[in-house]
């Protein structure tokens, strides 16, 4: 990972630049301690044609506007590197915090260079999440450093001063203090009153420790480390895996803290003309499910999503009326809208706050606001609890039928609560798929498909729905079965069939392969059968061993039917494959279709049946079971192509 980010100079003319006075530096704060980077020429630190020296922070909690240092110093040994610490680049959010610039030196053949008189300085207005629809206001500092040489080393350090006002003085700050690259040394410091409100501790897999010391005016915690890579970064890893180590400053440290935090930023609102409007609409059904129903819809497909994130606006949601008013909102925003709608109908809701990536592990992790980066709706309707994401749409009509997302524990922000709960899912994720195949000689083929989609499943393929036309979609599944029979088309239209109360989609497809055998030898040829339903979803990983998870997805049932009839008799031998892991079952049948006088006479039939079964029960594979599921994929791989062959 690059420890400077970095922006290509080409990006440049798509941001907004600003008026911004010439580059200038100003006096390291007093209450720095210095640290000096150490040089090294040795080849196993090189990393994109750098070296990484020196890794310096420092926090100040003891001051206004909580200060943090930044010291870093990297070596130069390319041209790639060359090119990488030439330019830097520094974020910030305008309206509560500043940046100040201390040191930008050059150090060439053990001279220090100054180059704060030598850099190009512009002030960029940039929107790096825009692409998932959310605007945080940032700003950017942008540098480019002139004549800069292999060999050289880049001495730079900064200070951010500023905390944003959503927290209220409250402080969950990280600050991570291992990579999967070479560091030659790191220092953490941070001072902090002698509050007992402050809690600092380490997380994630280190060799190294805190040092604490307190005199009569403050705290001060350090962490200092020499030449360190944390390899634990491997391809597929579940997201809530997250062992480089970090420093947690803390001064929630109970979940009712962070409860007690929220509660005054999602007041319930019912005021305003346009909620008034969406109230009636809800309050026009009669049937309370189908308000609820009313009401979760408005919230979920009337209000697009978009993101005003910016200062309070990162963790504070607006006011319904507003979102109503201006048409979008994010995830708080569209959770407020619906716990102010739920309510005012008679339905305790409650927003609860959520992590996509912790999930399952958040109970782990120290109580804060920083754990958590999405926000749904919990409420209880006939003895029932119900989690809805707002963020979702075009859900189920039934409320039974409407699906939990699996995110593992929330924290409900309702006065007097102190702990997680854990969100029970036990939503359908479910794919049933029924193939007919006619297979002739010297004609063409037909296969006729038919795939009911249910649960969240059908949630998934409703938005695809929405979001193509039908033409796409034809040409997208026929697409997918060229890979299969390059001879393939559809012989009609893609008939799609949605019972929203049930949350079942179905999908019927027709097709004509016109030449199904494929010539292997001179007089030999082969037609090949898939369970493609199946190998679509299920993971077959290249890597032989692991040292941390391998994420699987989502859990999921799916059964896959392949009826088959034939213009000519074949041998067909009933088989039964049966496979069970902590992490799947996998089945495997082939049912001849033969009276049971034919079966004692002979084993030739025109007409058989393959049928797949694979429920996944885990959602990752532990590092020590990844050898056996190797083992087993490979065994479901193996039945997964069906061969007919006949002699020509």
């Amino acid at each position: 990972m690059k420890l400077v980010v970095i922006f290509l100079f080409g990006l440049l003319s798509s941001f907004q630049a600003l008026a911004v006075e010439s580059f200038s530096l100003t006096p390291t704060p007093g209450w720095v301690t210095p640290v000096d980077a150490i040089d090294s020429d040795s080849l196993s630190n090189h990393v994109d044609g750098q070296i990484y020296l020196l890794v310096d922070k420092q926090y100040n909690y003891r001051q206004q506007g909580a200060p943090k240092y930044f010291h870093y110093a990297t070596k130069v040994i390319s041209l790639e590197g060359v090119e990488s610490i030439s330019q830097l680049s520094f974020d910030f959010d305008p309206s509560y915090e500043k940046i100040a610039f201390h040191r930008l030196n050059i150090i060439r053949d053990g001279v220090v260079i100054d180059k704060s008189n030598d850099v190009e300085f512009k002030q960029l207005k940039r929107e790096a999440d825009l692409d998932r629809l959310l605007y945080n206001g940032e700003e950017t500092y942008y540098l480019i450093l002139k004549d800069v040489k292999i060999g050289d080393i880049l001495d730079y350090s900064f200070s951010r001063t500023g905390v944003n006002p959503v927290f209220d003085g409250k402080t969950d700050d990280h600050i991570f203090v291992g990579w999967s690259v070479p560091v030659l040394s790191t220092y953490v410091e941070i001072q902090h009153p002698n509050d007992s409100d402050y809690s600092v501790q380490l997380d994630g897999k280190t060799e190294t420790s805190l040092i604490f010391e307190q005199d009569e005016e403050f705290s001060r915690v350090y962490y200092s480390d020499k030449r360190r890579v944390y390899n634990y970064h491997e391809s597929d890893q579940p997201s809530w895996y997250t062992p480089y180590p970090y420093i947690n400053i803390n001064t929630f440290n109970k979940w009712e803290s962070v409860v007690n935090w929220a509660l005054p930023l999602y007041q319930k609102d019912t005021a305003g003309k346009l909620f008034s409007r969406a109230l009636d609409r809800v309050e026009s059904v009669q049937d309370k499910e189908k308000q609820i129903i009313k009401a979760i819809q408005i919230a979920q497909e009337e209000v697009r999503y978009l993101g005003i994130e910016n200062s309070i606006g990162s963790h504070a949601p607006r006011q319904p009326e507003l979102i109503l008013e201006q048409g979008y909102g994010d995830c708080k925003d569209k959770a407020l809208l619906l716990v102010s709608l739920l309510s005012a109908i008679g339905i305790d809701a409650y927003p609860a706050l959520v992590d996509t990536y912790l999930t399952h592990t958040l109970d782990t992790k120290n109580p804060g606001a920083s754990v958590f980066n999405h926000v749904i709706v919990y409420f209880e309707y006939l003895g029932k609890p119900y989690w809805i994401d707002a963020t979702n749409e075009l859900q189920a009509t039934k409320l039974a039928n409407v699906t939990t997302p699996s995110l593992g524990y929330a924290l409900i922000i309702e006065k007097g609560n102190d702990q997680l709960t854990n969100i029970e899912s036990s939503s359908v994720n479910k794919i049933d798929s029924s193939t007919t195949f006619t297979i002739n000689s010297d004609k063409p083929s037909l296969m006729i498909v038919s795939t009911k989609y249910s649960g969240k499943q059908a949630d998934r393929m409703r938005r695809y729905i929405v979001s193509n036309s039908l033409a796409t979609i034809s040409r997208d599944y026929e697409e997918y079965y060229t890979k299969q029979y390059p001879d393939i088309y559809l012989d009609e239209d893609i008939f799609v069939d949605d019972d929203r109360n049930a949350n079942v989609i179905t999908f019927h497809e027709t097709y004509v392969i016109d030449q199904i055998w494929e010539n292997i030898e001179e007089n030999r040829r082969e037609a090949l059968i898939y369970g493609d339903m199946i190998s679509s979803f299920i993971n077959f990983p290249q890597m032989k061993r692991r040292k941390s998870p391998y994420n699987l997805g989502a859990k999921i049932e799916i059964s896959q039917n392949i009826k088959v009839t034939l213009d000519d008799s074949f041998t067909i031998q009933d088989e039964k494959t049966e496979l069970k892991s902590d992490e799947f079952d996998f089945s495997f049948e082939v049912l001849a279709s033969r009276s049971s006088l034919g079966k004692l006479l002979s084993a030739a039939t025109n007409e058989f049946t393959l049928k797949y079964v694979y429920h996944q029960k885990k959602r990752y594979v532990e590092a020590d079971n990844f050898r056996g599921y190797l083992r087993t994929t490979d065994k479901v791989d193996k039945t997964l192509s069906y061969a007919l062959s006949v002699a020509h």
